[in-house]
């Protein structure tokens, strides 16, 4: 049995022990019954945590007892359970009525207006109304300093919480000198391996972390990780967290084999963890397959890929965008790998949702029809590669201007596949179309103008098309004249190759050398 299951037996025997001696309305009964559900609660038992703490407020309205401690302290249980399901505006409103009854009963400089006021930041927060969220926070802190003073843990927490804050809007200098504060005060009022200081240690390097100050946020992320792995058993929740922070730290810092060892320690409490609500576990195994993509271990990265997928099917609806994503980080490290059925099955995967959710003519449809043509270019299946190019151009030839020179990266790529095929006309006509756009878009004596008449000119041999061979050559000649020095090799190179091709137009030695040096 469990801590957890033990606390629980023993106040359900005192529960039961105090129901059959007090009267159902007892002050004590409603101690009970809070106790049992703030103890479900923390287990995650929320229904079971919300029964007891309406039986805690129903007894404390029938005896009466709106100016008693006890009856601020259940409303402010309640209104934790709400935030604990998410019901945030249910939760406001519970805090505010523990407020009306401390406000009837004590100076507003009360130490319990902080926790209420804390708590209502914390639940805007969550809300994503930063603005009111500061408000209710400094009014905390304010409370906190002027009630327990500057230096009290509490204080502390306010500054922490702030700063928590701050992160949400981005505006991480100032998350930093709240930071900071909070340890500065922990560091006098508590003891040095206390997890509080962990959380904001935690805090202060993820914001070093976005403001480009790696170096920092690793030295402070490794502070709060020594904290928890001292402070807190070994498969606590928040030390999984650590783990990850630090993983995330260590991997901006190019630490990828340190990165990796620190994921996996935090991916190994997750899964021990029967709630694992806490944890975005596609982020978790996305980023651990990302490390060992680093490194070059792609089926490791690749089994890690693949417990994402997993989630992201069983929880995303069958044409959500992310599934797109996935599929296309899937195929492209399967062409890594040599795999290339199974790249072309994620490629198709990617492809249908295209197909359901986007415009046809959309350039990211037009790079999967080219991702799906290189995959069976690599296999050998150059019909299918062609078929997959030329409808990546159709569209390309839509949404890209005349003048792009893109196109013609796209068209040089059914150059070589025709070329494969022994479809020496259609691989002529592309490079002549691609060479059309080079012309457009490029200075006439630009080095891609005497790669991409090369490339016509070494396909003419095979149409039988020798003259055709000359008149490459003293266009590329005429574009070393203007780009090159007269001493230049590549001048000699390609006068030499001009003469012998008049002397003998069935015998020719390409250029090759020109649009290999450029």
């Amino acid at each position: 049995m469990g801590y957890d299951e033990e606390a629980l037996s023993s106040l359900i025997e005192a529960l039961e022990i105090a129901e059959e001696t007090f009267p159902q309305n007892h002050p004590e009964l409603a101690k009970c019954y809070n106790n049992v559900g703030s103890l479900f609660d923390s287990m995650g038992e929320h229904t079971e945590a919300m029964r007891f703490f309406e039986k805690t407020l129903k007894i404390n309205r029938n005896c009466d007892l709106q100016n008693h401690s006890h009856f601020i302290i259940s409303y402010n249980n309640t209104a934790n359970h709400h935030l604990e399901i998410g019901d945030y505006p249910k939760a406001v409103s519970t805090f505010e009525k523990a407020i009306e009854i401390l406000t009837k009963n004590f100076p507003v400089t009360h130490p319990d207006f902080s926790t209420l006021y804390n708590n209502i930041g914390l639940t805007y927060s969550k809300m994503s109304e930063h603005e009111k969220a500061l408000s209710y926070l400094r009014k905390s802190l304010e409370i906190a300093e002027n009630s327990l003073g500057l230096d009290h843990p509490t204080t502390a927490v306010c500054h922490q919480n702030i700063g928590d804050v701050y992160i949400r809007m981005r505006q991480y200098s100032t998350a930093l000198l709240h930071f900071e504060k909070s340890i500065d005060i922990q560091k006098k009022a508590l003891y040095p391996s206390h997890p509080f200081m962990a959380n904001s240690y935690s805090g202060l390097s993820f914001a070093y972390e976005n403001i480009g100050e790696h170096s920092k946020a690793l030295s402070i992320s490794e502070k709060a990780l020594r904290i928890r792995e001292t402070s807190l058993p070994p498969n606590h929740p928040d030390l999984a967290h650590s783990y990850n922070r630090h993983a995330y730290a260590c991997f901006k810092m190019d630490q990828y084999s340190e990165a990796i060892f620190y994921q996996e320690k935090g991916l190994a409490i997750v899964n021990k963890n029967l709630d694992r609500n806490d944890f975005d576990l596609t982020s978790l195994y996305k980023f651990v397959a990302h490390l060992y993509e680093k490194i070059g271990e792609y089926t490791k990265a690749l089994s890690f890929y693949e417990k994402q997928l997993e989630i992201c099917i069983e929880t995303l609806p069958e044409n959500h965008p992310d599934l797109t994503t996935l599929y296309k980080k899937l195929a492209s490290l399967c062409s890594k790998m040599g795999e290339y059925s199974n790249a072309v099955f994620f490629h198709e995967n990617s492809f249908a949702i295209y197909i359901k959710t986007l415009r046809p003519t959309m350039c990211e449809l037009a790079t999967t029809y080219k991702s799906i043509g290189e995959v069976y270019c690599n296999m050998g299946k150059y019909s299918k590669a062609v078929f997959f190019y030329d409808k990546a151009n159709e569209i390309f030839e839509e949404t890209l201007a005349r003048k792009d020179s893109n196109l013609t990266t796209s068209y040089s790529n059914i150059d070589w596949m025709y070329d494969n095929m022994d479809e020496y006309w259609k691989a002529f006509q592309s490079h002549e179309y691609g060479l059309g756009i080079y012309q457009k878009t490029l200075p006439l004596s630009h080095s891609y103008l005497v790669s991409s008449d090369n490339n016509v000119a070494a396909v003419c041999p095979n149409m039988g098309e020798y003259s055709k061979v000359l008149y490459y050559l003293e266009k590329i000649l005429g574009i070393l004249k203007v780009s090159m020095p007269p001493t230049h090799p590549h001048n000699k190179i390609c006068k030499a190759l001009i003469e012998e091709v008049k002397k003998d137009l069935k015998y020719v030695t390409f250029f090759h050398s020109v649009c290999d040096d450029d």
